[in-house]
């Protein structure tokens, strides 16, 4: 492993999320709701000081949750090439570490379904509630209990 996960700006990510999850669709296209949040935290993998992977954390309570106290795992996102080395692996377990130090019941997501046996192995639990997102495809919406 010749990479680290550190905080980052979240325009640090719009170019990877434009790329990976957004196949280049535009920057607009880039931003979350909640992105700036003053508590919203975004963690990049970086190698040879290059971003190759990255993930947002934003506290929003879903309604499917009987928790208020839940954060939001939203734009994992990791460029095709570095696939496969566990770099949203280190993401995931980073973000899962820090819901955690801040004391979230809950940490949830809505994950394409492409990504869904990655958060199962995780354990994330799927409700089997599926939808369907405009021009991004079928998402599951995936929860995991962190405190």
């Amino acid at each position: 492993m010749n990479w680290k996960v550190k905080k980052v700006k979240c325009i640090s990510l719009y170019p990877i999320r434009n790329k990976v999850l957004r196949k280049s669709a535009g920057i607009e296209y880039c931003k979350f709701e909640g992105d700036e949040n003053e508590t919203s935290i975004h963690l990049a993998v970086i190698k040879d000081d290059l971003i190759i992977g990255g993930v947002s954390l934003i506290e929003n309570n879903s309604i499917k949750l009987n928790s208020k106290n839940s954060i939001q795992l939203r734009g994992m996102c990791v460029y095709d090439k570095f696939q496969k080395q566990n770099v949203g692996l280190s993401l995931l377990n980073k973000a899962e570490e820090l819901s955690k130090a801040k004391n979230f019941e809950y940490i949830w997501m809505n994950a394409r379904k492409s990504a869904l046996k990655f958060y199962l192995k995780k354990g994330y639990i799927n409700n089997f509630e599926s939808f369907n997102i405009n021009n991004i495809g079928k998402h599951y919406f995936l929860f995991k209990k962190v405190k």
